[in-house]
Order: structure tokens, then C-alpha cells, then sequence
């Protein structure tokens, strides 16, 4: 048995927007703020079984050693 049992995503669209903060002394990416549209349909072997769509958000920041 595989592990997603036989599912597949097909057609599948992420549409990233926002932004990031990259410090180049740190070497590190230290902010961000991301908005990632998702829109996809599930096969079970070759029959359509469903549809998926809607939006993550996603923000980060660096933590300060110590914090």
C-alpha cells in the first residue's frame, strides 16, 4: 500500500504573494509576511474524488538568541 493510498493531486496552482527580509551580515532571512493561494484537484487512481482551494497565511520573524 503507498503511502498516500493511492491519491494524486492534479491541476495544482500556489500563487505566493508578500514579502521577506533577508540580513546579509546575519546571513539569515529575519522577517516575512507570505499569503499563498492553493487550488487543486484529488484523483483516486484515475476518478476525480475531490477539489481543494483557499489561502495560508504565514508570517515570521527572527527570534533573538536569548528571547
Amino acid at each position: 500500500m503507498s503511502e498516500n493510498n493511492g491519491f494524486t493531486l492534479k491541476k495544482a496552482k500556489y500563487a505566493v504573494d508578500g514579502s521577506q527580509s533577508y540580513d546579509a551580515a546575519l546571513r539569515e532571512w529575519v522577517a516575512g509576511k507570505l499569503s499563498i493561494n492553493v487550488d487543486y484537484e484529488i484523483y483516486q487512481d484515475d476518478t476525480k474524488v475531490g477539489t481543494a482551494n483557499g489561502t495560508m497565511r504565514a508570517t515570521f520573524e527572527r527570534i533573538r538568541p536569548g528571547e
